[in-house]
Formats: structure tokens, C-alpha cells, sequence
């Protein structure tokens, strides 16, 4: 069989879907490697359903990990049922450690039991990288001891979904999940699924207690189909949980909206070629001569107090960081190159919101940016995206004297 009739490219060509295709072990793993050689640049490679095994995982790996494989920057890796174990998962690591291109990993539906060894490899990796998106679901090796290991060293920067739905988690997790919870290193977590374990009241409590004073915005929670009793306790805590959740939502899109729209009243006044001309500005549109106001005259530090009650749901680092990009001539986009952003796509065009229209795929001007509403994926977003977390403006923060 011709390993290129594997491959599967939507929305584009750089989507490998290699989904149940019966690759099996090394051989597999062979095969995997001749599609991957022909290719580029790969942004998703799924490998789902297909029993590679540990050895099947190591070869493949050690390809990804060699300078030819690693020109390759893929984005999002699925594992799910590929029989991976610890060994195979030993191997992924090697590839994650210091990866600032993968951005979503799925190994679910496999038999990881999380040796200590296993997990201090996958954390370490993990804190080191910029992996988004984690799902371990259905491990039922994993145990309460593993998943102790893996969020009591779990520190990374870049983490926005974690699921962990399955592993037969009991009670004894609950307190693991909420002191991983009420640290600064789940600052960056949005969405965290419990489903189908052996949580019970007690652990819905003291979740919902680290999320509403913790640092953690978490904006999705799930635990179905656990031990908690369907009673008036469970439905108060569900619905202060519901309210928690719902704040934290709130809290995240403000920050993001008035980042962004800080950043061009920043730019005007703190950029020194635009300060400059204010005077001259200010008396050709004055109907009288008056004396003008110089705002870079003041203290910076009042400077920068002025700017902040603009975005009020900002913390001091944020409103900082913000305006030390809008004061430097090196982050101006050039007018020849346009929006100079890495790491960003053109759109590619919703075929549900397109077909009947005719309107192709955005070239990546702004000026022909489908938007997000008929776009799979947007241009314009993306840069959005990028920028914000570039300055850490992605998530509301609190100032460490635990005020907004």
C-alpha cells in the first residue's frame, strides 16, 4: 500500500491523518516516517487507533527528534490508542523538552501508568515547552500517586486545557487537585476535565474553594459521572462554582479587550516621534494660542498611572508590559511588509460559509481578512492572539498584593 494514500489534507496540506490505517510496531512507525519525509512542514499529525506500541513510539519519535524531523514544527500530535506506555512516553517527552512549536498533545486510550521516572520526564518536558492542550483520559494504570507526581511539579507557563477524565482518581486527589489549583503555576489553565472518577463532595468543595480565591481563571470545569451525590449540598456548590466560572470568563475577555484597545492610545503618547509633534499639533488645532500640554513632561510614573485607568481589569505587570512594547520603535510594524507577526497563518476559509459564495481563502492582507465568523481559521485573529500573549495580556492577573 502507497503510504501517501494515508495522507489526509483538511483543512490544509499540512494535516497528516493517519487514523486507524492498521500501522502496527515498528513497521508502522516506518511508514509514519517515509509520509512525514516527503512533507515540509506538518501543523497536525494523527496517529489514533493504530497499535504502534512502545517501539512503534520510540522509532518514530527518535526521527522527530533528529534535525530533520524537527524542521518539521508540528503543532498538535494524537497518540490516542497506539498501546503507549511508559516507554513510549519517555520517548515524547524527549521530543517535547524545550519545543516551541507543539501546542497540543493527546495520548488518551493507552496504558500509561506513570512510573515516577515517567512523570518527572513528562513534567520536566512539559514546563519547558509551550504544549497548550494535555489529555491523558482513560490511562487506568494512572493512579492517585501519579497524578501527585505530575501537578505537584506541573509548572507550565503555556498549559490552557488539561483532561483528566477516567484514571479512576479518588478522594485521596481531591486535595492534590485544589493546592495545584490555588498555585500561581495553574495561572494559565482555562479548562480542566474530572470526568468519570471517584471524586466525591468533599473534593467538588475544595476545588471550587481554590478556584474562587486562587489564581487559577479557569473558565471550564468538568465532573461528570463521579461519586458525588446528587443532593441540595451539590447543587449549592454547583451553582457558586456556575457563578465562579462565569466571573472568570468576564475577567479574562476584559483584560483582553483593553489590552487591546490600550495599546494605540499607548503608542501615541509614549512613542517619542509622536509625543514630539504633540505641541505642534495641539496649537493648529486650538482656535486661540493657548500654552500646550506636554503629557511626556510629566513623570513616567504618572504617565503610566494616566494610561492605566484606561484598562482598569489590568494588573500593574500587565499595564507595563504593555506599554514598554508601545514605546519602542522596534515592535512598529513596517509599512512595506505589513503586519510583521510570527508564527501566524493566512485565514483558511470556512467551507460551510464559503461554498456558496465563492469567496476564497484570505491572502493574509488585513484588507481581505475573512474574520473569525467565516474562517476556520483567522489571519487577523491569530496575530491578535499572539500579541497577547506576547505580553502576557491573554488572562486577567492579580497584583501581588492579590488586587486587581
Amino acid at each position: 500500500m502507497n503510504p501517501g494514500t494515508f495522507s489526509t489534507a483538511l483543512p490544509s496540506k499540512s494535516h497528516i491523518v493517519l487514523h486507524d490505517t492498521g500501522l502496527r510496531g515498528v513497521t508502522g512507525a516506518q511508514t509514519v516516517i517515509n509520509v512525514l519525509s516527503k512533507s515540509r512542514t506538518v501543523k497536525i499529525l494523527v496517529l489514533g487507533h493504530n497499535p504502534l506500541g512502545d517501539e512503534g513510539i520510540v522509532k518514530l519519535f527518535a526521527y522527530l527528534c533528529s534535525d530533520v524531523g524537527r524542521k518539521l514544527n508540528i503543532e498538535e500530535i494524537s497518540l490516542n490508542a497506539t498501546s503507549l506506555g511508559d516507554v513510549g512516553l519517555n520517548a515524547v517527552s524527549r521530543y517535547i523538552t524545550r519545543n516551541h512549536f507543539l501546542k497540543g498533545l493527546h495520548v488518551q486510550n493507552n496504558f500509561i501508568s506513570g512510573s515516577v521516572e515517567t512523570i518527572a520526564a513528562f513534567t520536566a518536558a512539559l514546563n519547558s515547552s509551550r504544549v497548550e492542550i494535555v489529555n491523558l483520559t482513560h490511562n487506568f494504570p494512572f493512579s492517585d500517586i501519579a497524578l501527585d507526581h505530575f501537578l505537584s511539579s506541573l509548572d507550565a507557563p503555556h498549559l490552557r486545557e488539561l483532561h483528566l477524565s477516567c484514571l479512576s482518581l479518588t478522594p485521596v486527589s481531591g486535595p492534590v487537585i485544589s493546592d495545584y489549583l490555588s498555585s500561581r503555576r495553574s495561572a494559565a489553565l482555562k479548562r480542566l476535565k474530572l470526568n468519570g472518577n471517584q471524586l466525591d463532595l468533599e473534593c467538588l468543595k475544595s476545588i471550587t474553594k481554590a478556584l474562587d480565591s486562587g489564581p487559577c481563571l479557569l473558565e471550564a470545569l468538568e465532573m461528570f459521572a463521579n461519586s458525588v451525590p446528587n443532593r441540595s449540598e451539590k447543587a449549592e456548590c454547583d451553582k457558586r462554582l456556575h457563578a465562579i466560572l462565569r466571573r472568570n470568563m468576564y475577567l479574562n475577555g476584559a483584560v483582553s479587550n483593553e489590552a487591546l484597545a490600550l495599546l494605540p492610545v499607548a503608542r501615541c503618547l509614549l512613542l517619542p516621534s509622536a509625543s514630539s509633534s504633540a505641541g505642534s499639533v495641539w496649537r493648529l488645532l486650538s482656535p486661540r494660542p493657548v500654552r500646550p500640554f506636554h503629557f511626556r513632561g510629566l513623570p513616567i510614573e504618572l504617565q503610566y498611572h494616566i494610561l492605566s485607568c484606561l484598562a482598569p481589569n489590568l494588573s500593574a505587570r500587565q499595564a507595563i508590559r504593555i506599554f514598554n512594547y508601545a514605546s519602542s520603535p522596534a515592535t512598529l510594524p513596517s509599512l512595506e511588509l505589513g503586519l510583521a507577526f510570527p508564527d501566524t497563518h493566512p485565514c483558511v476559509s470556512d467551507p460551510t460559509a464559503t461554498m456558496m459564495s465563492g469567496v476564497p481563502a484570505c491572502s493574509g492582507d488585513p484588507r481581505t481578512c475573512l474574520g473569525p465568523g467565516k474562517s476556520l481559521i483567522c489571519g487577523r485573529e491569530e496575530k491578535r492572539t499572539w500579541w497577547l500573549e506576547r505580553v502576557g495580556c491573554d488572562r486577567y492577573e492579580l497584583n501581588d498584593t492579590g488586587q486587581a
